[in-house]
């Protein structure tokens, strides 16, 4: 019947058929698909489709092949088709960018217009193994999460539609395939090269972040209208740091996910995948931009023939390239994972020594061979008339230096940046793991952890920068007792090797205190931090590196302990030498800003917070921050904002964010923030409803901070209302929250759920108790550090209409005059406060204006 949607059992029947058919020779095909096509013309069809997908997928006509007619969610329910102007996640539509087998590509925009950028938004496109499709994307999601590269495109966003629909917001890339862009400008062979290396650049940067990507390709390269590569697509990538029970139908969704012509032999036989996967994709890539064909020339245009090429024969020899190019390129394109180049960083270097007429490390050069390279590098002496054998002397010595340091060098870089190429050999040499299975990335840290001690024993201070940088992976991977327990090791090797200003030495410190910190030592970790900050004095990069680590740590510690002008003039330091180390832009140097933000307005320096957060995000856009640290950011810019008295800004941007937002615990905080937004606007209504919602979203007899903040709200938005002895009940219950959960009774948090108080007495028409409250809120403030003057010139303007409802006018002018004076050490001149306390100083009655 047509018009019907195809059901998914038909579906995995056309899939269990199409790998069947992809072993078939060709004659074996042609019988089974007529066969089919008389005995079912549905799944014939379905069938051809899936055919023609896994036989062209780097065809951008590909893009515009739907494989299915339906789209169904996990559970079955039909996934509505998308229209231009829909709003998803707080994005329009705009038009479809392009469709594939398992994915659908928009053109997309914020739509609340605060932000002017276009965006592209991926989605599930088919019905088939619904529930793998949401995996699928998950597992894109947390890769892109955990990558922020200047040539990955950046994730803006993620989240899932109302109908169940995951969905991936992402920088639109405008530009073409790199094979493309290299050939309608007819690219010379260096220039190419250089492309490639921020290919490279790229996937060790993923690999520095235990991710191979698995699928890579010249449609899944894209250069820009810049000349900027971007690598798109991660969504078959590999996360080190987990096993993958289901990996396989993640790469086969479509029986293709992964594209024969550029898939490495041990993902054509099963076999474990690591970085050297990566290396054999790229080699393919590289090969064809630099011949124009496949390293297994005709083979290539067949799927099963190219399957028995990369297993069973050797690439083309390509002469035409030169000796050293051609065999690096053969290099990475070896059978054998352990033959090729262990990682995209050792492959990039080889291709630079090309470039340079450098001696490559794919091969020991042999004398004749460097001496060549030498005299290119030095033509123009070479040449000189007169001296072109005495020369030559010269430069055969010359190379055979140059050479012997190369190789010191060399080992000792091998030594270190191979440790992450050689993560997964190390764990597959364990008798315990299972044949077949991809090792996780805690399985490669813990056997790298282990080599490093039996191998380099000899050199000590060796094994502690590596053990150093081994303990930095299990943090990255969660496991924090390893991580202190590694980084001690190496700490202890370090101090004993290395020379005190030793920048690996000094990082370790500052790396273990950010470590101890979390285990509850406070002051072992300003302890190591404050040593790093005397001791790697240098203004090198390497050394403003420990330096802001350090820095950053001591921060941690002073705001930890609530000394917020400590912690202040640290974070100002890490600020600085996360500048020096990394450049404005970095995504550390982004951190970094945030960090201040946040230590500027605890320290009450409202418009010094306001600056930071602003450079925070005009950096942040440069830059593909982890969607989680992108709202975070725009959450505390609209904190700052309120702050500020921007309240329409703040409320506008806080909305925005709850149309991205899915984390219920983040929309908690925005909810709560905004109730409080409300209030300040006047609008009880709007704030009482979005206080109950953060409440709501908190567990049953919640006593966490947010929820008792949000209580406040809920008190002062029922008080605006007239609903007073239920006011009374929500303070109460926050503050004996505050209190079970350490709050002292002079912090802010707590002098806040004072100050509310005695304004609810205040609209009660109790005056004394009022007073009381207040007069101990001004005595605290006044007597505690200047730190928080809006809060006091709040408390006295309240304290001034106290006095004014009991008749006493001058007194009350005199408190909202102290009131003034207090907002003026901290607040712009245009915020509504000093309207506000105008107002009360005018008012010759009754104070009607209570904040």
């Amino acid at each position: 019947m047509t018009g019907r949607a195809p059901s998914i059992g038909a579906d995995a029947k056309a899939l269990a058929l199409l790998g069947q058919l992809m072993d078939a020779a060709d004659a074996e095909r042609a019988a089974l698909l007529t066969g089919l096509r008389l005995d079912s013309p549905e799944l014939h069809a379905r069938l051809l489709r899936l055919l023609q997908a896994c036989e062209s997928t780097d065809d951008p006509g590909f893009l515009r092949q739907p494989l299915a007619d339906a789209l169904l969610s996990p559970s079955g329910s039909r996934w509505q088709p998308l229209q231009p102007d829909d709003v998803l996640g707080g994005y329009r539509l705009i038009s479809e960018l392009g469709r594939g087998g398992m994915s659908v590509v928009w053109l997309a925009e914020p739509a609340d217009g605060l932000v002017k950028r276009q965006v592209a938004i991926k989605l599930p496109s088919i019905a088939l193994g619904a529930d793998t499709l949401v995996e699928r994307f998950s597992r894109e999601r947390d890769v892109l999460a955990s990558l922020a590269h200047a040539h990955i495109a950046r994730m803006y966003d993620a989240g899932m539609a109302p109908t169940g629909q995951p969905f991936i917001v992402l920088e639109r890339v405008e530009g073409c395939a790199i094979t493309q862009f290299c050939d309608e400008r007819r690219l010379a062979p260096e220039a190419r090269l250089r492309l490639f290396l921020q290919v490279l650049d790229a996937v060790d940067h993923a690999h520095k972040h235990l991710v191979v990507h698995r699928d890579l390709k010249p449609s899944n390269i894209m250069v820009d209208t810049q000349g900027q590569v971007k690598l798109l697509d991660f969504g078959v990538a590999k996360l080190l740091d987990a096993p993958e029970a289901g990996s396989a139908a993640l790469t086969q969704v479509n029986g293709c996910a992964l594209t024969p012509r550029y898939a490495a032999p041990e993902q054509l036989q099963q076999g474990a995948i690591s970085t050297a996967t990566d290396v054999y994709s790229l080699g393919v890539v590289l090969y064809e931009l630099l011949t124009g064909g496949s390293p297994y020339g005709s083979a290539a245009d067949s799927v099963g023939q190219v399957g028995h090429a990369i297993l069973t024969v050797e690439p083309v020899r390509c002469p035409a390239l030169g000796g050293d190019l051609e065999t690096v390129l053969l290099k990475a394109l070896r059978k054998a994972p352990a033959d090729r180049y262990g990682s995209a960083e050792r492959f990039a270097d080889d291709l630079r020594r090309c470039l340079e007429h450098r001696p490559i490390t794919a091969r020991p050069p042999s004398w004749r061979h460097r001496m060549s390279l030498f005299v290119r590098r030095h033509r123009g002496a070479s040449l000189t008339a007169g001296l072109a054998s005495v020369l030559v002397l010269g430069f055969a010595i010359l190379a055979l230096q140059q050479h012997a340091q190369s190789r010191q060098q060399e080992a000792r870089g091998t030594a270190v940046s191979g440790f992450l190429s050689d993560l997964v050999s190390d764990a597959e040499a364990d008798e315990t793991h299972q044949a077949g299975r991809d090792v996780t990335g805690k399985e490669m840290v813990d056997a790298a952890v282990s080599r490093a001690r039996a191998q380099f024993a000899d050199r000590p201070q060796l094994e502690g920068e590596l053990l150093a940088e081994l303990g930095r992976m299990y943090f990255r991977l969660g496991e924090h007792d390893k991580a202190v327990r590694t980084l001690g090791e190496a700490l202890a090797l370090l101090e004993a090797h290395a020379v005190p200003e030793d920048p690996a030495l000094n990082k370790t410190r500052a790396h273990l205190a950010g470590q101890l910190i979390e285990d509850g030592q406070p002051a072992r970790a300003e302890e190591l931090a404050r040593l790093a900050l005397a001791a790697c004095a240098s203004r090198d990069r390497e050394c403003a590196k420990a330096r802001a680590y350090a820095s950053r740590s001591l921060f941690t510690v002073e705001n930890g302990r609530g000394h917020a002008d400590a912690a202040l003039a640290h974070a100002r330091r890490a600020t600085v030498e996360m500048e020096t180390a990394f450049g404005p832009d970095d995504a550390n140097t982004v951190d970094a800003l945030e960090a201040l933000a946040v230590a500027a307005r605890n320290a009450g320096r409202l418009q010094e917070a306001g600056r930071a957060m602003d450079r925070a995000l005009a950096s942040g856009d440069q830059k593909a921050l982890h969607a989680s640290n992108r709202i975070q950011m725009l959450r505390t810019k609209a904190l700052l904002d309120a702050d500020l008295g921007r309240f329409d800004a703040s409320r506008d941007q806080l909305q925005a964010l709850l149309l991205r937002t899915t984390d219920p615990g983040e929309r908690a905080i925005q909810l709560r923030l905004l109730a409080n937004v409300f209030l300040l606007l006047g609008d009880a209504g709007a704030a009482q409803h979005a206080a109950e919602q953060a409440i709501a979203l908190a567990a049953p007899g919640s006593a966490r901070a947010n929820t008792l903040f949000a209580r406040q709200a809920l008190a002062r938005a029922l008080a605006l209302q007239g609903h007073g002895a239920q006011a009374q009940r929500e303070l109460e219950q926050a503050a004996q929250g505050l209190q079970a959960l350490g709050f002292g009774a002079a912090s802010i948090e707590v002098l806040r759920v004072q100050r509310h108080g005695g304004e609810i007495l205040l609209r009660q028409g109790d005056l004394a108790g009022a007073r009381v409250a207040l007069v101990s809120v001004v005595g605290v403030l006044e007597a505690g550090p200047a730190r928080y003057p809006a809060d006091l010139g709040q408390s006295l303007d309240l304290l001034g209409c106290v006095l004014r409802e009991a008749g006493d006018a001058s007194g009350a002018t005199a408190l909202h005059a102290r009131a003034r004076a207090a907002y003026e050490k901290n607040l712009p001149p245009d915020h509504p406060f000093f309207s506000r306390n105008a107002l009360y100083q005018s008012v010759a009655g009754p104070c009607r204006f209570i904040p």
